[in-house]
């Protein structure tokens, strides 16, 4: 698969958490043709939106399964 654009590649992260799925960051990179530091980026544009729209949900990180999910 090639790079996907960013704003598809971050609703497809977003709806992969929505739905209750951790993400693994090398893995999810890998699928979409992007480095792990942009992959960081998504997960920092994600955490921003959560913050302004005042959302109870929190996303963390599980060291144990080196995967991001929401809390």
């Amino acid at each position: 698969m090639g790079r996907t654009d960013k704003n598809t590649r971050i609703l497809f992260l977003y709806n992969a958490l929505l739905n209750g799925h951790r993400v693994d960051k090398k893995l999810f990179s890998l699928e979409h043709g992007i480095d792990e530091r942009t992959f960081d980026r998504d997960i920092s544009d994600i955490r921003l939106f959560l913050s302004e729209s005042f959302s109870v949900e929190k996303l963390i990180f599980d060291k144990e399964s080196n995967t991001y999910q929401l809390s």
